[in-house]
């Protein structure tokens, strides 16, 4: 994933590890360093989306995600 922080923003592109969707969303800098430094992310950047929030940690996009977990929500 590459980051470059503009004017107090963290823009993050990357791709997902798992289809290579190209993902970008934008962060406030200052909340990616606290999520960075060990706070949860859920804490530091509430404002992202649940999708955004999982793409940060596990590089993984919301459909690959959803998929993984197909089985479990059809039981």
């Amino acid at each position: 994933m590459i980051v470059q922080h503009l004017d107090g923003v963290a823009h993050c592109n990357g791709r997902c590890i798992l289809c290579s969707e190209s993902v970008s969303l934008a962060i406030r800098s200052e909340d990616y360093y606290k999520w960075k430094g060990g706070e949860y992310i859920q804490d530091a950047a509430p404002y992202l989306s649940v999708n955004d929030r999982e793409f940060l940690m596990s590089h993984i996009c919301s459909d690959c995600f959803d998929a993984m977990w197909e089985d479990e929500d059809n039981e």
